[in-house]
């Protein structure tokens, strides 16, 4: 793949040999990266669906294949490759391509992967911790989208229901005493009649003051985003559907906290203002 050049000259420097420039260089093109990744297509894995096979997939499409995770001195690895010439020993096996926020999802959806190998049983090859490879996806990540936030997110005038479809209830699941918590970037719907094949549906309250931002098309997948930390209460569950309530958003709190510290200033200096001028007075 000619966009994964750079990163195959990198792969052949041995990391305690690189440069800060060059480490630079190397995360910025794994980020960048489009990867083939083994899968298992008899398996069964939450986010892919076999007709994805051999291009990039959507993280959230119905279950119907694993990634494959093969072992290494009692570790589980998700092994990655910039060519199909790099994946030979696994030629018999199904390939997909993904890129590193997509690895990003499998990651966290797979217990008990331990870290991610590029090109592993070639010359070249090195590997990543999951915590390192989650920690730089994750900060890039946050770090664009706290620049867009800054310029384009903005407060909402009313309390608004938003929602999101899930072919698991992996909001519910991940909820701890009935609060869900999201520390990335947290995608929903204006409208609740998108991939209607996905029966699980989270009903989400969203109060005035919450910051959003438009993304995409009103009423393609994920048309909002909401910049993390955002917090979720679970108010009621029927069947396959969750009503749940924001109670939190870290970038909401902080700017009434900041209107609430100009609020006060502003009285200080307004009485610092009476006292000195009671003071010239007498």
């Amino acid at each position: 793949m000619d966009n994964n050049d750079k990163l195959k000259e990198l792969l052949k420097i041995e990391p305690e040999n690189m440069t800060e420039s060059q480490e630079n260089s190397f995360i910025e093109e794994i980020l960048n990266a489009t990867f083939f990744l083994p899968i298992d297509v008899s398996g069964e894995y939450s986010g892919f669906k076999q007709s994805d096979i051999g291009k990039e997939f959507n993280p959230n499409e119905p279950d119907t294949f694993a990634p494959i995770v093969a072992k290494q001195e009692d570790n589980l690895f998700l092994p990655l490759f910039t060519d199909v010439e790099s994946a030979k020993d696994f030629e018999q096996l199904n390939l997909i391509t993904v890129n590193s926020n997509e690895v990003f999802a499998i990651l966290i959806q797979t217990e008990g992967i331990d870290a991610v190998i590029i090109n592993p049983g070639s010359q070249y090859s090195i590997g990543m911790s999951t915590t390192s490879f989650l920690d730089c996806v994750n900060e890039v990540n946050l770090e664009k989208f706290e620049k867009i936030v800054k310029t384009e997110s903005r407060p909402l005038s009313n309390e608004t229901r938003f929602y999101l479809r899930e072919p698991v209830p992996l909001m519910q699941s991940l909820a701890e005493d009935g609060i869900f918590t999201s520390k990335l970037p947290f995608n929903a719907n204006f409208k609740d009649n998108y991939s209607e094949d996905h029966k699980f549906l989270n009903i989400l309250i969203i109060p005035k003051g919450i910051r959003f931002l438009h993304i995409g098309s009103e009423g393609g997948f994920g048309d909002t985003m909401f910049p993390p930390v955002i917090k979720f209460k679970l108010l009621k569950e029927e069947g396959n559907i969750f009503t749940w309530k924001c109670i939190y958003q870290q970038s909401a709190n902080l700017s009434k906290r900041n209107r609430i510290v100009y609020l006060i200033i502003a009285i200080l200096i307004i009485i610092a203002i009476i006292l000195l001028f009671k003071f010239y007075i007498f």
